[in-house]
């Protein structure tokens, strides 16, 4: 953009006034005209949707849609969904300025994830990838997960259940799973296709550590929704429910570690995000008052 360009832009922005009306819907129109119709095109495009209002109109535009909700009045669940719709993410203020950054990183485009089970007696049963668009083909032999962009150092970790036949005689491992990542590389322009190391029967720390933290996503989601309808009681009870698990989860890994076994971090934080919910969520002032 041109020095006289970025100083219109910025008269535009402050000559924004606001009427009284929330049109979520309206806005997110504008940009995606903007986007169509500009002549110059970045590799990397997105729009970023700030409100502080209630809307709950959300259409699917091209491009990645970052919303931030802020104020007492913000609609949470639209910003979710606008945000889920043009697979982004709604994050909290905080994290405005990580995005302003983190759109100048983007190292990969369309990246898309292809398992291919290799062992004949080997199949896909389930693939846990969130609100990443997944799929399994009918025979359970291949599966496939669409990842879209990535920042740099930027992790994605999605969950696999295979079935696995019984060894037979004189086998010393079963080779269950490739995978591979197809992507387009932002930097050189091109597409790139990695190839990852054949996947083996293990049971590490690492797949109970997966397993407790997909288990408390979803029973977290199914909380929530109970709360949403008033069954406080339910949710608690959901959460409780949840929270015994993952300290027996706990308890397994450090018998399993032995001497050195420590700590779980990653599990600490989240027994204690599941008691911090279970609080907020005793009746519906304290969940309304705290989300």
């Amino acid at each position: 953009m041109s020095d006289d360009g970025k100083a219109f832009a910025e008269r535009a922005v402050e000559s924004l006034v606001a009427n009284g009306a929330t049109d979520i819907n309206k806005g997110l129109q504008v940009a995606s005209e903007v986007l169509a119709d500009r002549r110059y095109r970045n590799t990397v495009t997105s729009v970023i949707l700030l409100s502080d209002g209630q809307d709950t109109a959300a259409s699917n535009r091209s491009g990645p849609i970052h919303t931030f909700g802020f104020g007492t009045d913000h609609d949470a669940a639209a910003m979710h969904t606008i945000a889920e719709l043009t697979c982004d993410l709604a994050v909290i203020q905080d994290s405005f300025a990580q995005c302003i950054g983190g759109l100048l990183s983007v190292v990969v485009q369309d990246a898309r994830i292809a398992i291919e089970c290799v062992h004949p007696g080997v199949r896909v049963r389930e693939l846990k990838s969130g609100r990443y668009e997944s799929r399994i083909d009918a025979d359970g032999r291949a599966a496939s997960v669409d990842v879209g962009e990535l920042y740099a150092e930027e992790e994605r970790r999605f969950l696999l259940f295979v079935d696995v036949p019984v060894a037979q005689a004189g086998e010393d491992a079963t080779q269950l799973v490739k995978v591979r990542c197809t992507n387009r590389d932002v930097a050189a322009g091109r597409e790139a296709d990695v190839v990852g190391v054949d996947a083996m029967v293990q049971r590490p720390v690492e797949v109970q550590r997966e397993r407790a933290r997909v288990a408390a996503a979803e029973e977290i989601a199914a909380a929530r929704a109970a709360a949403e309808r008033g069954a406080f009681e339910e949710a608690g009870t959901i959460l409780q429910r949840q929270l015994y698990s993952l300290r027996k989860t706990m308890m397994s890994m450090v018998m399993q570690l032995g001497d050195d076994g420590e700590e779980d971090e990653m599990l600490e934080r989240l027994e204690e995000e599941l008691e911090e919910l279970g609080d907020c969520m005793e009746d519906g002032a304290e969940y309304e008052r705290t989300g």
